[in-house]
This record gives C-alpha cells, structure tokens and sequence, in this order.
C-alpha cells in the first residue's frame, strides 16, 4: 500500500501500524476504515488502489494581506473587533446550550453542529464549522468535528465513503442524503489544518491524509469503487470539471447548484497536489457562476443544470443560494485574478439597495421583480455583508455596518443565521485567511 508523504507531523504512525494492515481490503471500504486512521496518524493511501496517483502535499501560499473592512472602512479599533469575533464564537460554541449554542460536545472527542430547526446534523455545518474553527485557531473544537463526521462516515451501500446529510428536495422539504456541499467544507478545512497545525505537539489527526482521501474520493470514486453493482459515483464530472447535485450512479450530469461552485478552494486544491483536474474545476466554477447569475441582480437559483439554466422547482433565490456570496468573495480575497468576486458582489448589493436596504426581504424571483417572503433574514444581512467585502459600491460601508450592528440570533433559528453571521464577521475582520 502506498504512503501519502504529506508534508509535516507523521508522529504516532507506528503505533498505528499493525491496525492499517488490516485495512487492505477492497477499494472503497479499504478508504473507510483507513480514514478512521487519521486520528493515529495515519498517512496511508486509504483508497488501496495502484490507479491512483501519489500525493504529495505542498504548502498552500495565500495573500500577503487581507481586507479588514471594520477598521479600514468603517474605523472600527482593533481590539473592539477582536472582542467582537471572539465574543460571536464563544456564543455560537460555548453558550448556553438551550438558546445559544449551535456546537455541543457529544463526548470528550465528538462535536456536532446542530440545525436546531430541523433537529439535523448536516455536513454544512460541520464543514462550515471546522472552516470557523481553524480560521480562529481553534484546535479543539475542529478535531471534536471531524471525529464526528469520520465516525459516522458511510460505511455500505452505493455511497460508501460519503457522509450522510439531508438535502432539499423542495423548497420546503428535505431528505437523507450524501450531500457534496459539506464534503468540500471538510476538505478544505483539512487542508488548512494541515498547514496550520500539522507541526504542534498538540496534534493527533493528520490532516494532511484526511485531506487527500476526500480529494480521491471526489476526483476517483467510479474508477477504485469494484463492478457496476457496487459502484460509487463521483463527485465531479470528469469532462465538465463541475460539481454535481449529489454523487448518484448514473450521473445526473444536467444538475448542479450555484452554490456548490468554489473555485477559490480548488485553486487552492491544485496548489496543494499538483493536480491540474482542480484548476480546471476552478474555470469551469467561475464561468458557470457568470452565467447563473442573473445578469443585472446577481441573485442565483437553488438549482441549475451545468448550462446555467435553472430547474424546476429550485429556479429562485433563496436562502441556500447566500452561500454563492461567500464563494465569489473568497474567490476575490484568496486570489483576485478574476473579476468575478467584484462583479457579482456589485450585482447583488446594488439590487437590495434598489429595492430598500433596511427592508429587502428574503427570497425573489431571479430578476428581483418579485419579492417571495418579504421577512427579514439575517443570514442574508450576513450573506451581503460578505459581498461588502469585495464590492466597490459607494454604499458597500452600509452592509458591513449591518453586520456589525447585528446581533447573533438565539431561538431556535439561530442555526444558519448564526454560522452565516459568524462567517461575515470574520470575512469583513480579515480573518478567512490562507495558512
């Protein structure tokens, strides 16, 4: 079996060493068993197949800075800012666990992210919340995550090796799923651990190992996982370079979903391996999110097919469709080659400013003609002050203020407001940085 040389801490392997010989089995399940490993250390090619190219990890290099619109544009100190952020996280991990908190411990190793709504772990949340979490060096609570996801990582059935979530099967109703939008959160959260805490005494899982099984599992699936009755899909279209809705056998190759398009995170992937596949992925996500877009508001639908048009049912704005917000700022901030960011942005804020920014609601029809709930939604006042991040609008200091002024919701819809608001605040404070 072949050894991952990722670079950084490798300690604990040998202790681990008599339980991965055991795990050479086939393929997928070989990939399963392998990435429990991780929390020993591991740095084993935990797909067991020779068709897969080795890996090599290189340090990811980011941007030498970062905007930090509270005090840039809005003065904000320094030290008000920080008790901000800091505050925001020690309510949304740490408070009170009946009103507050989204995080809690399930035991001295596992952690969870709760849709308190819904009563759901969803891989959203878990992603979004290890993405938080080594942004704000916040060991911990990442390794309690991530433990949680890999114990309750699929083990049978066509999508062996994903990990369950739910997903929307209509505006209103969702189900059991392997929901990709999650496993890109886990991946690219690795991936910055790995960077950032791989050399620390303190660490117990690599990384680094972690990171490029799921990176094998998305690129390789349908080539390691054995005959057609037990094949499992891949996440990516092979010849499009776009993400799928779900991983299902066969593809549904005409569906996707703006909000899965992260090219921020796969330029970063094949700067990590090498592999070209993700800076191809990277195009492709930044000309299908031009063309999703609609072209004067910038609002997205839930769903399209891989030619931008949106399909039924899911062909308005909605709240998922905020997280594009975060995907084009990200994409601005980590590598500003392309306008993408800056357009989009200036796109949408300009809409809720056209339509009153103290009073837009929370979900349109994509040309803005028709307002679909007209509540206030604060995870969208999040959404659009992360897009005030890069927007070069003349009012953009007014939705960074919103934030600002925002307080971190309670109650049982505190679940995506909450991890949405908690994004924004780090977004605009310079925080979602490269490590």
């Amino acid at each position: 079996m072949r050894v991952f040389r990722s670079l950084g801490k490798n300690g604990r392997r040998a202790a681990c060493q008599m339980m991965q010989s055991a795990s050479r089995w086939s393929t997928r399940a070989a990939s399963v068993a392998v990435l429990a490993l991780t929390a020993c250390g591991s740095t084993t090619d935990s797909l067991g197949d020779t068709r897969l190219p080795e890996i090599t990890l290189h340090p990811l290099v980011g941007p030498s800075t970062y905007p930090n619109v509270f005090h840039d544009l809005l003065g904000i100190p320094q030290a008000d800012i920080t008790k901000k952020v800091n505050d925001a996280f020690a309510q949304l991990f740490h408070g009170d666990a009946s009103n507050a908190a989204i995080f809690s411990t399930v035991d001295p190793d596992l952690g969870v992210i709760t849709d308190v709504l819904h009563g759901q772990v969803r891989t959203e949340g878990l992603g979004y919340g290890m993405l938080i979490a080594v942004e704000l060096d916040k060991q911990p609570e990442f390794d309690r995550l991530w433990r949680y996801a890999i114990k309750n990582r699929l083990t049978s059935g066509p999508n062996i090796g994903y990990f369950p979530s739910f997903c929307d099967i209509s505006l209103t109703s969702s189900v059991s799923c392997a929901d990709p939008f999650g496993l890109e959160q886990f991946t690219m959260a690795l991936l910055l651990a790995h960077d950032r805490w791989s050399a620390l005494s303190s660490t117990t899982i690599d990384y680094g190992a972690a990171a490029i099984d799921l990176l094998n599992l998305m690129r390789y699936s349908e080539l390691t996982s054995g005959s057609s009755a037990t094949m499992v899909a891949s996440t990516f279209d092979p010849t499009a370079h776009l993400i799928f809705n779900q991983p299902t056998l066969p593809p549904t190759s005409s569906d996707t979903r703006p909000s899965l398009a992260m090219p921020a995170y796969y330029d970063l992937w094949q700067q990590a391996t090498g592999d070209s596949f993700w800076g191809d992925a990277a195009a492709a996500a930044r000309s299908y999110l031009k063309v999703v877009a609609h072209a004067t508001t910038g609002l997205t639908p839930v769903r399209a097919d891989f030619s931008g048009v949106p399909s039924a049912g899911f062909s308005t704005f909605q709240p998922e469709s905020y997280r594009v917000q975060l995907n084009c700022t990200l994409d601005e901030i980590w590598g500003g080659s392309d306008p993408l960011g800056v357009d989009i942005s200036n796109r949408l804020l300009r809409f809720f400013t056209s339509v009153g920014i103290d009073t837009y609601g929370t979900s349109y029809s994509l040309d803005g003609a028709t307002c679909l709930n007209t509540s206030r939604e604060g995870a969208l006042i999040a959404a659009n002050g992360i897009s005030a991040v890069v927007s070069t609008n003349t009012d953009r200091a007014a939705y960074a203020n919103a934030v600002w002024a925002a307080d971190l919701p309670t109650g049982n819809i505190r679940y995506y407001p909450g991890i949405t608001q908690m994004l924004a605040l780090l977004a605009l404070s310079g925080q979602l940085r490269v490590y």
